[in-house]
């Protein structure tokens, strides 16, 4: 298999549903996506003559599940990262609508609504593993989700996109990237953007067009392509307007990029301007004053980026710029490259717990459960099916697991003990066997539901657990007696114990709470147990054998167990009735 970092370190290109590996003309090689993704089917777009190579396959996802993610890595965790995805929709299902459905990063819906074409985000990673999901209202009837392809680009720290706003925990979608005074028809990136970025040419109408062959030298690693640098655009009365929709709601990431190539500036002041803009001050106070690109670069044929520091908020859907000389200067105002980024609303949500994360990939690796991709908890709309989180404004934890009828196997995963967040487990109705764990670093459990499966061996006293509220124990193969310890458990309210193959007698203690209405407590269907040195089920229907078959039994209808005064009463009138018989006996 061809490395897909042969030629660029760090670079992942992943051709999403695509049949075979290549290397494109820009000496990039685009990996297919099974290492990546384990749901999802792929197929060819209806168009696939007149699209690129990347875009004639589709991986789409007809499972009903919430998101289906691609795992990226190795990743760096804090490391800012371009994540570029693709879609073009060719009418692969013959639907002729394209359909509904969102693009997460990691824990943040990026894209509610999904368009034709490519999204290009710039994240700083939160984990040596990058995801990106499609999710979709698992009950939406508008089609699959689908994706043509997927870059991993790795940015250098300390760029203006990492000051500006990935060290703060935004994200950045880049919306309008343009080379000014270039001709080409192409798209320029690799090789000549490292980055990997996305320019396109522009020239508007009001301006000149001014070149040089001359090698052109970045600084203050702006990392502008050298080629974009020896390009500009020029005139008296230079102006600009982006040639993309803005909203007037947001805030965007302006950067500009100069060079000074021409020839007769061989010094400081012969070209000064200012930079006002309709985002700032309605345009009548300059944006950027006294920008002299000589003095800004340390001389001729040397890139220099100037940006703004704070995001800006356009003005009527729209950003200008405009340039105007200064009094003093001899050369018209001169820009090589523009680029809007829009900043996301909110910071990135966080994570799960990484220990948490960690720990219930594990069970889901170990039980073998389908479906559960990227985070566990996050993004809040989009998590786990089967685990429930708290979220607040911390880090994400798992506080319950609600795995029943899963059709489980095995044994009751020791990992579990690692979730120290979790007040809730719910794995009744599986075929769980084997023995009952303490759950001791668990302080904050509070229900506990292993009812119906198959495990053996004695009940744990549960020590530790002070929190318990409900202990659901019913229709399994316990054996030995009923631990008195679990009377003193303070906030127990309900304990359920039926249909096992329990013995000896059962705490007074808890009869006595039974009977003071203070406990919810069934034990029917254990034969041997005795109640105060009689059989609990003296008065009771028999229980239902427990299943031979290897699906677990159902659950048994059985009557409450008659309480501890119900039980004294029924003897005391057995032991009248016999005295009577024995009396009529002795009359005879």
């Amino acid at each position: 298999m061809m490395s897909p970092t042969a030629a660029q370190p760090g670079f992942l290109s992943i051709d999403c549903g695509g049949l075979e590996e290549f290397v494109s003309l820009a000496n990039i090689t685009w990996v297919m996506d099974e290492e990546y993704v384990t749901t999802g089917q792929s197929a060819t777009v209806k168009d696939s003559a007149d699209v690129s190579t990347t875009s004639e396959t589709v991986r789409y996802f007809p499972e009903k599940i919430p998101k289906n993610c691609y795992e990226l890595s190795p990743a760096q965790e804090g490391r800012p990262y371009i994540v570029r995805a693709t879609f073009h929709y060719g009418n692969f299902d013959n639907k002729d609508r394209m359909p509904q459905f969102s693009l997460i990063v990691d824990a943040t819906v990026m894209v509610s609504a999904v368009d034709e074409g490519y999204y290009e985000m710039y994240v700083a990673a939160k984990s040596d593993t990058i995801s990106v999901c499609l999710a979709r209202d698992v009950s939406s009837l508008t089609g699959d989700p689908f994706i043509s392809a997927l870059e991993l680009r790795p940015l250098p720290l300390g760029t203006t996109y990492d000051t500006v706003a990935l060290s703060q925990g935004f994200g950045l979608f880049s919306i309008y990237s343009r080379d000014l005074g270039s001709n080409y028809s192409f798209s320029l990136r690799y090789p000549n953007d490292t980055l990997d970025r996305i320019w396109l040419s522009d020239t508007p109408l009001n301006s000149s067009i001014v070149s040089t062959t001359h090698e052109i030298v970045e600084r203050n690693n702006n990392f502008a392509p050298p080629i974009l640098l020896q390009t500009a655009i020029t005139g008296t009365n230079l102006s600009y307007s982006v040639k993309r929709s803005v909203s007037s709601s947001a805030k965007y990431l302006v950067t500009m990029h100069f060079s000074e190539f021409s020839p007769n500036v061989t010094g400081s002041g012969q070209r000064v301007f200012d930079i006002y803009t309709n985002v700032w001050q309605q345009g009548l106070q300059p944006w950027v004053s006294n920008v002299d690109i000589f003095n800004l670069s340390g001389g001729q044929f040397m890139g220099v980026e100037l940006y703004s520091t704070q995001p800006i908020t356009p003005v009527n859907n729209s950003i200008v710029l405009n340039f105007k000389s200064s009094p003093n200067s001899s050369y018209d105002p001169i820009i090589s490259g523009i680029q809007v980024l829009l900043l996301t609303t909110n910071p990135l949500s966080n994570l799960t717990s990484s220990d948490d994360a960690r720990t219930i990939r594990d069970i889901r690796d170990y039980y073998t459960i389908n479906g559960s991709f990227g985070d566990p908890c996050m993004p809040e709309k989009f998590p786990w099916t089967w685990v429930y989180c708290s979220l607040g404004e911390g880090i994400p934890r798992i506080t319950s697991i609600f795995l029943s009828r899963w059709a489980l196997k095995g044994v009751i995963y020791s990992q579990f003990d690692k979730l120290l967040g979790l007040t809730e487990i719910h794995l009744d109705g599986n075929n769980l066997t084997g023995m009952i764990p303490e759950f001791n670093p668990l302080s904050n459990l509070e229900v506990l539901d292993l009812s119906t499966n198959r495990l053996t061996g004695p009940i744990p006293e549960f020590a530790i657990l002070t929190k318990l509220q409900t202990l659901n124990l019913e229709n399994n193969r316990l054996s030995g007696s009923i631990p008195a310890a679990l009377s003193t458990l303070p906030g127990l309210k309900e304990l359920y114990l039926a249909n096992n193959q329990l013995e000896g007698e059962v705490p007074p203690a808890l009869l006595s709470k039974l009977k003071a209405g203070t406990l919810n407590f069934t034990y029917g269907g254990n034969s041997q147990l005795t109640c105060n040195g009689e059989s609990c089920d003296l008065f009771m229907a028999p229980p239902s054998p427990p299943s031979s078959t290897d699906s677990p039994p159902s659950p048994p209808s059985v009557p409450p167990p008659p309480s501890y005064a119900t039980i004294k009463r029924a003897s005391t009138l057995q032991l009248f009735l016999a005295l009577l018989l024995l009396f009529k006996m002795q009359a005879l």
